[in-house]
């Protein structure tokens, strides 16, 4: 429920007594709670607004004039008519496709979840895979709460699996705070200097897409770097920055170095020294779990507003998980890369599940936390996933998310099983980049198995 589109901050209306409920497959539902006359000037705007920032991501060829969407698409109703929840949306449940995917078009402007309209069709695809690709991404209740959250938290922790948008949230959040004044200082930092190149090269992208005017001032007003940094260029890493902010002393890095000590004392040297001086007004920091907790304690002494941090809920498929007194605020848990059958078997081979000695076991709380529902039964326990819409809405969800064939007999065998799996999904319009393939170790066998493979697709 919203009363506001969220993507722009200048989208504000004098009328309040009003609610918009947005939910895919069902009708746009405008409720008045206050009096006519206002409540149709609130629709009449929040439409027109809708129809400027539908011209500014060019949704305008997919779903039209708000004049022609909001007769086909949306609904004008009273509170004193709504009897309940239920009987609103089954009253205004939407069956054709085509009016879904314009409905959800609507929905990503209305939350700032833009997707790439020239990448998706309104039509539905004839097959599964462009089916999948054709999907148009909505934030979730929590990741939309993340990016537009206005608490003043000095630290706010956001944890999930790999694939639930943690860094594309980070960049939506990091927009928001870019553009919310012209003088802040804005650290962007990660573990390693891949990493930060990449971020480096996909902030100014992201920004464009988002239709972000403002100029990107770096090292003035945004850093992305990595942790530690140079010694020889004070903006090459975040420890080395505050080293020379702070005046104090930088510790070279070497195999073996303690490293959350050398945090731990740069952050002592802030608090005794400089306790009102702050280097930076916002901090980021991605991937979490690759670094001691002394780090961020460094970044919450150095900032002067709040720490965003971003973390993976499996740090190690080896090691025992740990217990934690730190509770993230966000918890993401649907995976929107994978199929969540895909994704339990993965998630069952990592961890050795299948096997008579597993690798690793978590607790009730840890597999509610990566999404799955727990069921004991004496000593067997049930885990099971929730669908996601990209996966199971609009086509058949009975398919065979995993197809397990054995091989037997001369090695070659594998060879042919193998070209014979790829043709049949090259056969179903696959391209390059749609294939994975698992192999069961085999010496002397898997290496040229697996070259092959890539070869021909």
């Amino acid at each position: 429920m919203v009363d506001t589109p969220s993507l722009d901050r200048k989208y504000e209306y004098e009328f309040d007594d009003v609610v918009v409920v947005l939910s895919p497959g069902y009708k746009i539902c405008f409720i008045n709670l206050g009096d006519e006359e206002s409540f149709d000037d609130f629709c009449d705007d929040f439409c027109e607004d809708l129809g400027v920032i539908s011209d500014n991501f060019e949704y305008k060829e997919k779903i039209g004039r708000p004049k022609k969407w909001r007769k086909e698409v949306s609904v004008e109703v009273d509170y004193s008519e709504v009897t309940s929840i239920d009987e609103l949306m089954r009253n205004n449940k939407v069956d054709d496709l085509n009016e879904k995917r314009k409905i959800e078009l609507i929905i990503s402007l209305v939350t700032g979840s833009i997707n790439d309209v020239k990448k998706i069709d309104i039509e539905e695809k004839d097959n599964l895979l462009d089916i999948v690709k054709n999907k148009i991404m909505l934030f979730d209740v929590d990741q939309t709460n993340f990016i537009y959250d206005k608490s003043k938290d000095p630290v706010i922790r956001m944890q999930g699996l790999s694939g639930t948008g943690k860094t594309e949230l980070l960049l939506h959040k990091l927009k928001e705070v870019y553009l919310s004044s012209d003088e802040s200082r804005i650290l962007f930092t990660c573990h390693n200097k891949i990493l930060a190149k990449n971020l480096r090269e996909r902030i100014p992208s992201f920004f464009d897409f988002m239709q972000v005017k403002k100029q990107i001032h770096w090292q003035k007003r945004l850093w992305c770097i990595h942790g530690w940094g140079g010694k020889g260029d004070i903006n090459s890493g975040t420890y080395r920055y505050l080293c020379d902010f702070y005046n104090y002393d930088y510790e070279t890095f070497y195999r073996g170095i303690d490293v959350s000590g050398v945090y731990f004392r740069l952050a002592e040297h802030i608090k005794k020294n400089h306790p009102d001086l702050y280097a930076f007004d916002y901090s980021f920091l991605d991937e979490s779990q690759d670094f001691p907790e002394s780090f961020i304690g460094l970044l919450n002494v150095s900032t002067r507003e709040s720490v965003y941090i971003s973390g993976d809920i499996f740090q190690s498929i080896f090691d025992e998980p740990e217990e934690s007194d730190i509770t993230p605020k966000y918890t993401l848990n649907k995976c929107y890369r994978t199929d969540p059958r895909t994704l339990m078997l993965a998630h069952s081979m990592g961890m050795g599940l299948f096997e008579k000695k597993r690798l690793q076991w978590l607790s009730d709380e840890s597999w509610k936390a990566c999404g799955y529902q727990v069921k004991h039964d004496n000593s067997k326990v049930t885990l099971k996933r929730e669908p996601i819409r990209r996966f199971s809405d609009g086509f058949d969800i009975s398919y065979s998310s995993v197809l397990l064939k054995d091989i037997t007999g001369h090695y070659s065998n594998i060879y042919k099983t193998v070209l014979a799996s790829i043709q049949e999904i090259k056969d179903e319009n696959a391209y390059f980049g749609d294939c994975e393939r698992l192999f069961r170790f085999i010496p002397n066998t898997w290496t040229s198995t697996f070259s092959l493979s890539l070869f021909l697709l």
